[in-house]
């Protein structure tokens, strides 16, 4: 939300749209899939943390991936330093790849579980960014 009403402010329509259809679209996607497959949360070790929906895929790691990486795409547009590009492109994958390695530490979820969030997210933003490339430039 704050995101978004920044872009807006800035009078940046397509970048905002562009990342509200990331998160939205990563939110509705994670939610059907968890559906879909409805598999059930590890129970090899203790969980730090009581969750009560379904393992598959990890939503955070799906809404990292979306989120950061969206917003690093909207804030390397227009930048002509290749350096502060990739500075903030890897810290966005960093902090995904964080999340998503939290995610088993606490025994919520299957290495696999944070694979295919992350694949999907990574499909979502790639996706977005087709779609809004033409626009956004």
């Amino acid at each position: 939300v704050i995101t978004s009403a920044y872009l807006i402010i800035e009078k940046k329509y397509l970048l905002a749209r562009l990342f509200l259809f990331s998160v939205i679209g990563g939110g509705v996607s994670d939610l059907i899939l968890k559906e879909i497959f409805a598999r059930p949360r590890p129970v090899v070790v203790s969980h730090f943390i009581e969750v009560t929906t379904w393992s598959f895929p990890s939503g955070h790691a799906v809404m990292s991936v979306v989120v950061y990486f969206t917003l690093a795409y909207i804030s390397t547009q227009g930048l002509k330093n290749k350096a502060l590009k990739n500075y903030i492109n890897n810290a966005a994958l960093i902090i995904a790849i964080i999340i998503g390695f939290s995610r088993v530490y606490l025994g919520v979820h299957n290495p696999t579980d944070v694979f295919a969030g992350w694949a999907l997210g990574i499909a979502l933003v790639s996706v977005s960014e087709i779609i809004f490339n033409g626009s956004v430039n």
